[in-house]
């Protein structure tokens, strides 16, 4: 009776070592699914500041009497639903002017003085791409958007009097693959290569900073 008693009580000591051996192996499974699974989760959101360089066709460059090269500007919001990428913003460029000029100016209060004018342009963009991630912290974004410049001229500053003239630089289409690194959670850095497919300007390298609630 004893000897039955001690054999079935192993029986099921033994039964439920397999069993717990067994869940045991599947949430360590589970772990191992979750730790290589580095694609974003939920949706994020947070604006971009970003700077570079803008390199302009030599010969459009020539006609409106600017440099090739142009430092280039960017302040826009990114939305991120899953490994997708949204955004839009606005941006600009400083050119370097070689046909800038001096004009004497009177303010409101009758003072005169001569100020020297200054050549920039600015517009908006919209762009939309995939992000795929290489850990949780290291990502690549493949990017496709549209610039458009609104204006691009050489004039005196807060001088509505003064003479100006249009530079004639446009964007266009564009495609920018990019890395972006994490940094915690509200974060990143991201270097992007921007090549135009259209318009006046070649290509433009750019270095952003972002800021938000990234939920990587």
């Amino acid at each position: 009776m004893k000897k039955g008693l001690m054999i079935s009580m192993l029986i099921c000591s033994t039964a439920s070592i397999a069993d717990t051996s067994e869940a045991t192996s599947e949430n360590y499974n589970a772990s191992e699914d979750t730790n290589e699974n580095y694609t974003t989760s939920g949706a994020s959101s947070g604006f971009i500041f970003g700077v570079g360089l803008a390199n302009i066709d030599p010969d459009v460059a020539a006609n409106a009497q600017v440099d090739e090269s142009a430092v280039s500007i960017r302040i826009g919001w990114e939305y991120r639903p899953s490994d997708y990428i949204i955004g839009a913003g606005i941006s600009g460029l400083i050119y370097d002017d070689k046909a800038d000029y001096d004009q004497l100016v009177i303010d409101q209060y009758g003072n005169t003085s001569t100020e020297k004018s200054s050549a920039d342009a600015f517009g908006f963009y919209i762009e939309g791409g995939y992000e795929y991630s290489i850990n949780p912290y290291f990502y690549t974004d493949f990017i496709g958007g549209y610039e458009q410049t609104l204006d691009s001229s050489r004039a005196i500053s807060n001088c509505g009097d003064c003479y100006d003239s249009d530079i004639d630089v446009d964007a266009g289409l564009y495609i920018n693959p990019r890395i972006t690194i994490i940094f915690q959670s509200t974060a990143f850095l991201s270097l992007g290569y921007q090549h135009y497919l259209n318009g006046d300007i070649d290509n433009n390298i750019m270095l952003n900073i972002g800021f938000g609630a990234q939920q990587h």
